[in-house]
C-alpha cells in the first residue's frame, strides 16, 4: 500500500497560518497509521494541551525567525510527521485495541528530533521539528 503524501495546495507558503501548517502536520500523521488503528482523542484535540504545544512552537518560530516557513520546511516537516505516525501505527499494533496513547505519541514525536529531516536548527528546518 502506498503512503499518500500530503497535498501542498499553496504556492506561497510564507502564508500559510499556524492552523494550515499543523494540519497538515496533522494529516500526515493521520494518514500514516494502517488501517484500524487511530490516536487517542485527547492527542488531536482542538483545545487540547498537545495541540496547543505544537502550535505555540510554530507562533514561536514564526516570530523568532527571518527564515520564513518555505516549501523546504512544509516538505521537511511533513515527512517528520509522517514517519512519527508511522511509529505510532507500530507501537498501536502491540496493544490489543491499536489505540496510539498519548503517552506514546509525545514518545515518538521525541524521537523525531533525531529525523534526519531535522538538522541541528541552527542548519535550517530544525526549528519546526521541535515542540517548543
Amino acid at each position: 500500500m502506498r503512503m499518500t503524501r500530503p497535498r501542498a495546495r499553496y504556492r506561497r507558503f510564507e502564508l500559510m497560518t499556524v492552523g494550515e501548517i499543523f494540519a497538515s502536520w496533522e494529516r500526515a500523521a493521520r494518514t500514516a497509521l494502517r488501517p484500524g488503528h487511530r490516536y487517542a482523542p485527547e492527542i488531536f484535540a482542538p483545545r487540547g494541551r498537545t495541540v496547543r504545544a505544537y502550535k505555540q512552537a510554530i507562533r514561536q518560530r514564526m516570530r523568532d525567525t527571518a527564515h520564513p516557513f518555505n516549501a523546504a520546511d512544509f516538505r521537511k516537516s511533513n515527512r517528520v510527521a509522517r514517519d512519527v505516525g508511522r511509529i505510532c501505527s507500530i507501537m498501536a499494533a502491540a496493544t490489543p485495541t491499536k489505540v496510539v496513547t498519548l503517552d506514546v505519541f509525545q514518545r515518538a514525536a521525541d524521537l523525531a528530533k533525531l529525523h534526519a529531516a531535522c538538522p541541528a536548527p541552527t542548519a535550517g528546518s530544525g526549528r519546526w521539528c521541535d515542540r517548543g
